[in-house]
């Protein structure tokens, strides 16, 4: 499985993408302002126009200072879900914080759920699809293939890709926030795993009916369970 350093380009990714979230705009004079201000942003003006309009609509909300606005969610909860200091406000230690090596992103900065996510990728039961978009900076194929290869692998887990538990799909020409870049495309992309998990389910539903579904005592159980 993979190892703290074996996660560098993903969470070299997190601190950037940290980096950007802590210094990124969070209050414009009014809602037209920032619609305004978001759109010279390379960022969003990659969205889809409609994703785009609605972000403006729900992800805004005024400050109560006449038509400012600022986001609806702190650009401080968005920090924090990237990476968090291994020492918290007050010196305080956040609960996910082991200690391990492979938390550590940077000095005194930390990302615990890749290296947990590594220890249980093997148990996931749940049939897994990956969604990925072609141009996104956590692309890297060797990453991707630790993904797919080990996804309910392990004894506890879907029996992965060689039972057909786990596939892979692109979204070409998108960056990394491909339901906001290209949600028709993602959409599309998803159709035919859903469509083959739907009749999959259909189909071991009437297995399990005439494997599980018992309307009748067997006469042997009885006289097996009596001798006991």
């Amino acid at each position: 499985m993979a190892t703290g350093g074996e996660h560098t380009h993903e969470l070299g990714f997190a601190g950037l993408t940290a980096k950007m979230m802590a210094r990124r705009r969070d209050r414009w004079p009014s809602r037209m302002a920032a619609r305004t201000a978001m759109l010279q942003n390379p960022y969003f003006a990659a969205f889809d126009k409609d994703v785009f309009e609605k972000v403006v609509e729900h992800d805004l909300k005024p400050t109560g200072n006449g038509d400012e606005v600022t986001l609806v969610t702190p650009k401080a909860m968005e920090v924090v879900t990237m990476m968090r200091l291994m020492k918290g406000e007050s010196n305080k230690t956040w609960t996910d914080w082991s200690g391990a090596a492979d938390q550590q992103i940077g000095p005194g900065f930390y990302r615990a759920e890749p290296s947990d996510i590594a220890l249980r990728l093997q148990d996931v039961r749940p049939p897994t699809l990956y969604v990925w978009a072609t141009n996104s900076p956590v692309g890297r194929q060797d990453y991707i293939d630790l993904l797919v290869n080990n996804t309910g692998s392990g004894r506890l887990g879907s029996g992965g890709k060689r039972k057909g538990c786990v596939e892979l799909v692109w979204v070409k020409d998108s960056g990394h926030p491909m339901p906001l870049e290209k949600p028709k495309e993602t959409a599309e992309a998803m159709i035919p795993w859903i469509q083959k998990m739907a009749r999959r389910w259909v189909s071991e539903r009437e297995s399990e009916k005439g494997e599980f579904h018992v309307t009748k005592l067997n006469p042997v159980w009885i006289k097996s369970l009596e001798k006991l």
